[in-house]
Formats: C-alpha cells, structure tokens, sequence
C-alpha cells in the first residue's frame, strides 16, 4: 500500500531569525526588483498581515487618522485578523511605508488594488491584483539569491515579523498571540519557531 506523502501546513515556512540575513534579504530586493515587489516585503514586515489579505488591498483601503499626543497623522489599514474572520484590526503603518506607498501612487494613479497587475488590459476586464503564486515566486527566488536557506513562503515575512517582535522588540507572546488571534500560547510559540530564545510569555500584570 502506498503511503501518500504528508500535506504541507503553514508550519512549513519558517520565519528569518537572523536580522543581519533579513536585512539582506530586504536589500537583495529593494535592489533587484520594481518598487511594487519591494513594498509587498516593507508592508508585510511592517504588519504581520496575512499575505493573502495584502494582495486583496485596494487604495480605498488606506485610512488615516489624527492622534492628540503626539500631534501626528497615522496611517493604517483594516483587515482581518485571520483568512475569512468577520472581525478587523487596525494594521497601523510605519511612515517609511506611508512614504512608500505615495511613491507608488503617484507612479500608477488609476490603480484600484496597491498590488495590481499591470498587463495590457485589451480586452477592457476589471482590475485584478497579483496572485499568492505569484508573490511566493519572488520571495523564493530573491531568498535564493540573497543566500537564504531556510523555506520560503509569503508566510515567512508574517512569521518573521512575529518572531522579531518577541525576541527583539518589545511584545510578549501573549500580545502576539492575541494580535495573531490564535487560540493558544503553544499555538503562537509553535508558528514563530520559538526553541530556546529568552521571551517573555505574558505580562506581569
């Protein structure tokens, strides 16, 4: 009897530990690639969003909102929490991907989705935006040449911001838990490959 082999799960994509390797990472891309594809990686690093729901952006999509203290813009997007969740978050965004996405308006001013093809549309069909395939592509192939051995998926950059968020940021695993709106800590701790790294699980208070 033939054993069929075990399905892949988003387990399999592991996020990037290394900062130095990130870094580079980053850079292969911004260097080799078109704006659009950079600003996918910037976004995604920059929000832990489901990368799914990054291709699925329309401009109309990017908010804003005044803050009292400090006295400043910020600039965000609503989006679920998980694939196919009624509930949404507010994804704030850092000012160098603001800064980013004006650059790319300003290029492509009549796009609907941030992440659109830009095929010649003969045949008047209504916009669409790039695939997950197509995405995983260039992730795979930019990691590769940037010297990358660890799996790549566009899960990598949600794991990856993640993982760098409890180990050299500021959150505890329960915050990224409850921002991931995963059901346990385990469940967390599992989908950022935390092995023996000093975190701190949950808060004090």
């Amino acid at each position: 009897m033939t054993t069929k082999p075990k399905k892949k799960t988003s387990h399999t994509a592991m996020p990037i530990k290394s900062l130095e390797e990130l870094m580079r990472w980053k850079r292969y891309i911004r260097d080799h690639y078109n704006q659009r594809e950079y600003l996918f990686v910037e976004l995604a690093l920059d929000t832990g969003t489901f990368p799914a729901s990054l291709l699925d952006l329309k401009w109309d999509d990017l908010k804003s909102e005044e803050c009292d203290f400090p006295a400043v813009v910020r600039y965000y997007f609503l989006l679920p929490r998980e694939i196919q969740s009624p509930q949404k978050y507010k994804h704030v965004i850092s000012n160098r991907t603001f800064e980013l996405l004006k650059e790319l308006r300003k290029q492509f001013p009549n796009d609907v989705y941030i992440f659109q093809t830009q095929s010649p549309n003969t045949s008047k069909k209504p916009p669409k935006p790039w695939s997950i395939a197509y995405i995983g592509r260039i992730l795979r192939e930019s990691a590769l040449a940037a010297g990358l051995k660890e799996t790549i998926s566009p899960l990598t950059l949600r794991k990856s911001y993640g993982y760098h968020m409890v180990v050299h940021g500021t959150w505890t695993l329960r915050q990224l838990q409850q921002r991931f709106g995963q059901p346990r800590l385990s469940t967390t701790r599992k989908y950022i490959n935390i092995t023996n790294e000093p975190i701190i699980e949950d808060s004090l208070d």
